[in-house]
């Protein structure tokens, strides 16, 4: 599911691009965000309720503001930029380039004389800065590769080959950064850390597969690792524990589906790889019981033995 953040970083580019007075076509901002046409369509009518003036310029062949129309011209109402601010806190974890380029557009946008006047954002949103220094370079050469389609080969964590992929889309995770793509050698789609990759380069162009899906593609995934085997995960909530699961949803997937008299829940999820929610799930101990599957049962007893172990 796309989050709101995402939504608002497109549709401030978007407001960008048509203020550049250059035509711009849907096919190529659907292939630019990796979302359908109907999407951009969709954004663009959103846009336009919103006050925007979009011509769509026919004997260019694209979408565009008016001659007579600028942003800089463009007066947003105070709750309308409140909001702006709240997506600049949660920009700010982006760290530099992104968070510069949002507080370019902002100021683009709240340029008119006395539109920041009375100004406040009641939220503070608290989230750490990603360190961007190590990878700018790598983010950069990525970048390039998404926008204009080509193969990208680099070295990964300890792997002393180098592999070549079809990447498809960077997605951000708690903090960090990924890469999905298509590895060559056996033709699966992969998340790979941007920050185990190194050593990346341009390398041939290829055609993207037009069925694949980002959202379906992270849809059963615990976080934003993926795989080929899909689980059934039952739990028991115990005591106060189970407060949280009743307020908070954890995972698309995840439906509560039993309640005791004591106050004690049954929770499912359906997720691929076991790898995340195993880690997930040893953060509540000794508040939750794997009810199914033993694989994931057995992992975290094995788990929680070597931890002991470790600590006699």
């Amino acid at each position: 599911m796309e989050t709101r953040e995402k939504k608002i970083i497109r549709l401030l580019h978007l407001l960008n691009m048509f203020d550049s007075k250059k035509a711009v076509r849907l096919i190529d901002l659907a292939k630019k965000y990796s979302v359908s046409k109907r999407t951009v369509e969709r954004d663009i009518q959103e846009l336009r309720s919103a006050g925007f003036s979009i011509d769509y310029d026919e004997e260019r062949g694209g979408y565009v503001f008016p001659q007579a129309f600028s942003l800089s011209a463009f007066k947003l109402e105070k709750e309308q930029l409140e909001s702006l601010l709240i997506a600049g806190d949660l920009m700010k974890s982006f760290g530099i380039p992104f968070y510069s380029e949002f507080q370019s557009a902002f100021k683009t946008l709240s340029s008119v004389k006395g539109m920041t006047n009375g100004l406040i954002n009641i939220f503070f949103v608290k989230q750490n800065a990603i360190e961007f220094t190590e990878l700018a370079e790598t983010l950069k050469v990525i970048k390039e590769v998404l926008a204009f389609p080509r193969k990208l080969s680099f070295y990964y964590g300890d792997d002393e080959y180098k592999r070549t992929v079809e990447p498809y889309k960077v997605v951000t995770h708690q903090n960090c950064f990924y890469l999905l793509a298509k590895d060559i050698k056996d033709s699966k789609f992969k998340t790979f850390s941007i920050f185990e990759i190194y050593e990346c380069e341009k390398s041939l162009s290829f055609m993207p597969d037009k069925d694949f899906n980002t959202e379906t593609f992270l849809k059963n995934s615990f976080g934003i690792w993926s795989g080929e085997k899909t689980y059934k995960v039952k739990i028991k909530v115990i005591g106060d524990a189970a407060y949280y699961f009743e307020r908070q949803k954890w995972a698309e997937s995840q439906e509560i589906t039993k309640r005791y008299k004591n106050g004690d829940i049954e929770v499912s999820f359906t997720v691929i790889g076991l790898f995340e929610i195993t880690n997930f799930l040893k953060g509540w101990i000794p508040n939750i019981q794997v009810i199914k599957p033993l694989a994931l049962r057995e992992q975290l007893k094995n788990d929680l033995e070597t931890g002991i172990k470790m600590l006699t």
